[in-house]
């Protein structure tokens, strides 16, 4: 073998090694790249035993020290991209309920929009955030509760890949704050509101979804693809820690006249999505 033939087997082996290095660099970032989204699929919740005052302010010392999600990304306008403005989300937990407090910070306090005041009022028109329980943790159903910078309060049964029932109506409570730096809402999801297995080592499924008006800007935790979307249950995250959940014994009621119109949101690009 010359010279010539030397260098050009030389190069070539070169180009192959470096082909190598290259695919295996890659396997491995998508490898970490799968190991760190499976690690920030899941929240821990907090269990408190102190009384909580919903107001929308995360004044309780627990507040301080919860464990909390703030990897939002952008389902729209651009898919994928991180979140414009910074989210956080919070959980707790005590016998009773289930405390979620979501910050939603923003620059311009001023561009929050806020329209809507009645409960189950369509709000697409406004910014707005929706919490998704899926607490059988089965990825088969879930309930879902949404609140904008107002306090309105919205809920739905979720159901297959399409059955949003939009005529449930679930007793819980929010409370929102609003502030120089953005808005709050504080949930408590009585547990008599939601279904789910009792025992040890109880798993909710859980995602959030937060939508700027002004932006047009669609915001999740989890199933932030395009063809995902906030009921694509197959993509959720998790709420563990929740301890030995049981049904509570005294049956809570509150009556609530069902007379609402069903709404349902725009699917069209650049308006809120319900998928």
């Amino acid at each position: 073998m010359g010279p010539a033939d030397r260098a050009a087997t030389g190069g070539a082996f070169l180009k192959r090694s470096r082909a190598t290095i290259a695919v295996t660099g890659l396997q491995l970032l998508t490898g970490a790249a799968a190991a760190q989204s499976a690690s920030n699929a899941t929240i821990h919740a907090t269990a408190i035993s102190s009384p909580v005052t919903l107001d929308g302010r995360p004044e309780e010392p627990f507040w301080a020290t919860a464990d909390s999600i703030d990897n939002f990304r952008q389902r729209e306008p651009f898919e994928g991209a991180p979140a414009t403005e910074r989210t956080v989300v919070k959980v707790a937990h005590d016998a009773a309920a289930l405390y979620i407090l979501v910050r939603c910070f923003d620059p311009d306090p001023n561009g929050v929009r806020a329209s809507q005041l009645r409960r189950d009022a369509d709000l697409a028109s406004d910014d707005n955030v929706r919490l998704l329980i899926d607490s059988f943790d089965d990825r088969r159903g879930a309930f879902v509760f949404g609140t904008n910078p107002n306090g309105a309060m919205w809920d739905a049964q979720f159901s297959g890949v399409d059955d949003l029932n939009e005529n449930w109506n679930g007793v819980w409570e929010v409370a929102v704050s609003r502030d120089s730096t953005g808005w709050t809402a504080e949930f408590r999801l009585p547990l008599l509101a939601l279904r789910f297995r009792a025992g040890a080592n109880a798993k909710f499924g859980f995602n959030v979804r937060r939508f700027i008006r002004r932006k047009n800007e669609e915001d999740l935790w989890r199933s932030y693809g395009r063809a995902q979307g906030l009921y694509h249950l197959d993509n959720e995250g998790a709420i563990d820690e929740l301890g030995p959940l049981q049904r509570p014994r005294d049956l809570e009621w509150y009556p609530y006249a069902l007379g609402r119109a069903v709404e349902t949101e725009h699917d069209s690009v650049g308006r809120e999505t319900r998928s």
